[in-house]
């Protein structure tokens, strides 16, 4: 049994929850649409920075930022689901991206576990980047570790039947179409949405403070 069946809750909040959607949706869609301005303005900061970066060779700093616009990208990408999930209209529209947001999930929680990974702590412990940072940082991987271990298995199960990997067993994949609902899905998918917000803020710090000591760094060498 998949794990968000334990998550199913009665019709009167069900409806409840859709009466809330309704009638904050306007103040919802605003919301979104600055969150979403505020990561490609971010996101376009990162793209040139990384340009840059590359063209030097500066492979450190590279990995840094990249690990950043990465995830800002992620960010962005889950923003754009979610909203989508909750103010789809007419039939399949509102089961196609919650498949395509599961899949998303799954992938990149496994990629950002490995990239903050003991190649980023080697550049971070080069460039003496601020213990307070990094710990910060640690707490949000935790919590994306956390999030894996109670996650993982359903949003693969998604993957796999009807998502990236598709088995071919129309009857399970139809089963867990319909298993699907706002009430049990928009937590975990916020949830998720929260720790790449978490995430992102220590990594831009330390990004700062790395390309601070390597421009002092590169001074040094004239």
């Amino acid at each position: 049994m998949l794990s968000w069946d334990k998550h199913d809750l009665d019709k009167l909040a069900k409806i409840h929850f859709e009466n809330q959607l309704l009638n904050n949706s306007d103040e919802l869609k605003a919301k979104y649409a600055q969150a979403n301005s505020d990561l490609k303005m971010k996101i376009e900061v990162v793209e040139e920075c990384l340009k840059h970066l590359v063209y030097n060779k500066w492979d450190d700093m590279t990995y840094l930022w990249n690990l950043t616009g990465f995830i800002l990208m992620v960010s962005l990408d889950l923003k754009i689901y979610i909203e989508s999930i909750l103010f789809a209209e007419g039939y399949g529209k509102r089961e196609l991206h919650f498949k395509n947001l599961c899949v998303l999930i799954y992938e990149t929680s496994e990629d950002i576990e490995q990239l903050i990974g003991k190649k980023f702590f080697e550049i971070c412990e080069k460039y003496k980047i601020s213990n307070d940072l990094l710990e910060n940082l640690k707490a949000s991987k935790k919590r994306l570790s956390n999030f894996k271990k109670d996650h993982s298995n359903s949003l693969k199960s998604v993957r796999t039947i009807i998502g990236a990997h598709r088995d071919h067993d129309f009857l399970l994949q139809s089963e867990i179409l319909k298993s699907f609902s706002l009430t049990a899905f928009v937590p975990i998918f916020t949830e998720f949405d929260a720790i790449t917000n978490e995430l992102s803020f220590p990594l831009g710090k330390i990004n700062t403070e790395a390309i601070d000591k390597f421009a002092k760094l590169l001074d040094n060498t004239k």
